[in-house]
């Protein structure tokens, strides 16, 4: 996503469904940013994502990250919404569920780290 850092402080949405993109660290901080669309890319991981405060909704179906077995969870803990229960993946609302079951809670901090660094794959 080049020349994306030029504009990053006033995106509010930003759609780029279809556009074959690989990779999520370009995006950077945009600190009012609340729709990203990145439906039908190439996105593997979530590696190089930086908490996205105001994220609302974000949209990631139809990309290899998304077929994962713990993709919303790992999601939320990518993006690090301020309002996690305003938080819409692929249309869906994330419930209090998906972010404090007994798996995730345990190792928050670990698994932050790790999704981070696209080690969870």
């Amino acid at each position: 996503i080049i020349g994306i850092s030029n504009i990053a402080d006033v995106v509010v949405e930003l759609y780029l469904e279809g556009n074959r993109i690989a990779s999520l660290r370009p995006l950077g901080v945009m600190p009012h940013l609340q729709v990203l669309n990145l439906k039908n890319n190439q996105v593997r991981s979530f590696a190089g994502t930086r908490a996205q405060p105001r994220l609302t909704h974000v949209h990631l179906a139809l990309n290899p990250l998304s077929q994962l077995v713990y993709y919303r969870p790992m999601c939320v803990h990518a993006f690090r919404p301020i309002r996690i229960g305003e938080l819409f993946i692929d249309e869906s609302r994330v419930t209090r569920a998906e972010c404090t079951g007994v798996a995730w809670a345990s190792f928050a901090d670990e698994v932050d780290i790790a999704v981070r660094a696209g080690w969870l794959l």
